[in-house]
């Protein structure tokens, strides 16, 4: 009974180190690649040489950008300023993002080793999960139960205890008592066929404290002056949004740009980052792997590894192990091929570690 406890609880803490992205500069900061033109390279500290930028790619104030004669590169800011990059050669990020205030932060998307949103047989909570909200009206989504007709749904939390009856898989809030800010909520959802979220799926949400809710508004705002009309800031408000925790408004956002026919492998990656961090394995699974083919187009080898790394993690807490081995291994030889010796070393322990349990 003991070793199985001990096996357990090393199970989750591995779920909980999952490697999902690339190495973080000093600071939590988030600097991304906004627009390019011409070619335009990265070369991180650990790397033995320059590699392209896509649009998408994340930089650390360690970084650096080398453009050749008439290229150009935007480069969106931890403090939602564009650095502008014209000059050929060598740039230093450090120089070029400088600013002591951190608005778009970098989060890690591990995942928690449960079944709740891995189980398709629930009408488990899929928005908002996990997450901060702006409005006290939410649209409430959960997973569509196959054979399912009529679903009850049962929202509570402080001061609020609201029940309705729906035919679809989706409904907005609208109890007498409005949603308070600063308290949390839960949501359970019962089938016609009798399956139910109750004492299996303890998924929440939170309404924004009025202080933060000004202060994201006001952030959304500045950001918004800027008037950059394409993908790239749709990426900017997304990693605004995720960097507060409003994970719902943030998978709207890219899911959007998915309808609208994105081919960017840093939209669906980024997709699948805050689905595994909000536990809906399943469904980053989905949009990891389009990210994979679409990163294998762009011959983005860091983003391979970096997504081939994030399924191991994902296939891990779906208990596909020999697929999480597989994919590891496939990370670790991209990162060999970016000469980062860490991210390979780091990776074999994970390797290692499933060898011995498959």
């Amino acid at each position: 009974m003991k070793k199985n406890i001990v096996a357990i609880t090393t199970l989750i803490t591995f779920a909980l180190t999952v490697l999902a992205t690339p190495a973080l500069s000093d600071t939590n900061g988030l600097n991304f690649i906004f627009a390019t033109s011409g070619k335009v390279e990265i070369k991180r500290p650990r790397w033995t040489g320059y590699k392209p930028v896509n649009v998408g790619t994340l930089v650390n104030s360690s970084d650096k950008l080398r453009l050749t004669k008439g290229a150009s590169a935007k480069v969106f800011c931890t403090n939602l300023s564009i650095w502008n990059v014209r000059s050929p050669g060598e740039s230093s990020v450090s120089q070029g993002c400088r600013s002591n205030r951190t608005i778009l932060r970098r989060i890690d998307s591990s995942t928690s080793f449960t079944r709740a949103g891995n189980d398709p047989t629930i009408p488990y909570l899929i928005s908002p999960r996990s997450s901060n909200i702006l409005t006290s009206q939410p649209k409430l989504r959960w997973n569509a139960v196959t054979g399912a007709t009529k679903y009850q749904v049962r929202l509570f939390g402080r001061g609020v205890d609201w029940q309705t009856e729906v035919n679809q898989p989706q409904v907005v809030y609208s109890g007498k008592e409005p949603l308070k800010p600063s308290y949390t909520y839960w949501l359970t959802v019962t089938a016609d066929n009798g399956v139910t979220t109750e004492n299996k799926d303890n998924a929440s949400f939170t309404v924004m404290s009025e202080a933060d809710s000004k202060r994201v508004k006001a952030e959304i705002a500045q950001l918004q002056q800027q008037d950059l009309k394409s993908e790239g800031n749709v990426l900017a408000l997304a990693h605004l949004y995720r960097s507060n925790k409003l994970n719902a408004d943030a998978i709207d956002l890219l899911e959007e740009l998915v309808k609208k026919g994105s081919r960017s492998s840093a939209v669906y990656q980024l997709l699948g980052s805050i689905y595994q961090q909000v536990e809906l394995n399943l469904l980053a699974r989905e949009r990891y792997l389009t990210a994979l083919k679409l990163a294998q187009t762009e011959k983005n080898l860091e983003a391979q590894a970096i997504i081939q790394a994030s399924l191991g993690g994902v296939d891990f807490s779906l208990d596909k192990l020999q697929d999480a081995l597989r994919w590891y291994q496939a990370a670790q030889i991209g990162y060999r091929g970016l000469g980062d010796t860490a991210k390979v070393q780091e990776l074999q322990e994970k390797v290692d570690d499933l060898k011995r349990r498959v």
